[in-house]
């Protein structure tokens, strides 16, 4: 089988496999992040790591990424906001903020704003790449939700 390029992927800290979000892929070459930023720029792509200081996730190379996600706002994990926001602010990368949503009724706690249409993925890719949108964080109910559940 060919590489399969996963671009919101991290490498697993226990086995150094690429994976998405937390579920390993299930193919038999895996793509570094040099590779998968140059198959990014020559196509207009915008990369980005999700989860980069979860314990199980082992951050890429900043110089072969666009941004990182900085607040994660799934309430099943651990996912070490503050740390990321410091990280992604010394690297110098594009922040943006995501639910990780995965299970019905579980709370939007997290996205960001764009103040203008996007109509396609290369629009929204050319928007994140120039700009730095706003982010919605709410990290109240992240938190009320997160301690009820520890």
């Amino acid at each position: 089988g060919g590489a399969v390029a996963q671009p919101l992927a991290g490498t697993d800290a226990t086995d150094g496999h690429q994976t998405a979000g937390d579920h390993h892929c299930q193919c038999q070459q895996y793509v570094g992040f040099k590779i998968l930023f140059e198959i990014a720029e020559k196509h207009g792509f915008f990369l980005y790591q999700t989860h980069p200081q979860r314990k199980t996730i082992v951050f890429g190379d900043t110089k072969f990424m666009h941004g990182a996600e900085s607040f994660n706002g799934h309430i099943n994990h651990i996912n070490r906001n503050e740390q990321a926001q410091e990280f992604i602010e010394k690297a110098g990368l594009k922040k943006l903020s995501g639910t990780d949503y995965h299970d019905a009724g579980q709370p939007l706690t997290a996205g960001i704003f764009i103040p203008k249409e996007i109509c396609d993925n290369s629009e929204l890719a050319n928007y994140l790449r120039n700009n730095q949108p706003l982010l919605y964080c709410d990290d109240i109910t992240y938190k009320s939700k997160l301690r009820r559940k520890v």
